[in-house]
């Protein structure tokens, strides 16, 4: 059985808007976190540390057959941290870290790679399957009346590219 392998790269129009997401993959042994960000204000030494190290696309693969579980949380980070050692204790660089989505892409053995969310703690929802050259679009949104943040219908697609020798392939696209 072929496992998963996927890229995350942003759109154009997420790097013009300066969007920041912090994703966290993994496949039930290993996991790994990274933030798709354009280079900004907050792309250096002293942020890194905090947000991650901005990348405009990351690839990264599974191992094992229990596919590839995926995590993607915006990052609106708070311009105003100053890096005093009071604000790190009320550890307040972000305005607000939302989760945009949460799935499960995995091969089946007789099926279609497909794309899961979650249904409940421990399950997995039906399947959207995936076909090469597939590709699928699906919106987000977030408002928060606190710090006056509101982001509505914001796309991301998923695609599924020609499969490689050892890897059902994929493309995350974000806004």
């Amino acid at each position: 059985m072929r496992e998963i392998r996927a890229r995350f790269e942003l759109t154009d129009l997420a790097k013009s808007v300066d969007r920041r997401y912090s994703i966290v993959v993994g496949d039930g042994i290993h996991s790994e976190r990274f933030t798709l960000a354009p280079k900004d204000q907050f792309s250096d030494h002293r942020w890194d540390m905090l947000l991650g190290e901005s990348f405009l696309d990351f690839t990264w693969a599974s191992n094992n057959g229990a596919g590839m579980y995926v995590t993607i949380a915006r990052q609106y980070v708070d311009p105003t941290f100053d890096f005093s050692l009071e604000a790190y204790r009320r550890g307040n660089w972000f305005r607000a870290l939302p989760n945009v989505s949460k799935f499960r892409l995995y091969n089946p053995l007789f099926a279609r790679p497909c794309l899961n969310w979650p249904e409940g703690g421990t399950r997995w929802g039906d399947g959207i399957p995936f076909s090469d050259g597939d590709q699928k679009q699906f919106a987000w949104s977030f408002k928060d009346w606190e710090t006056k943040i509101e982001e509505t219908d914001v796309q991301y697609t998923v695609k599924r590219l020609s499969d490689s020798d050892n890897y059902k392939e994929f493309l995350i696209r974000l806004d």
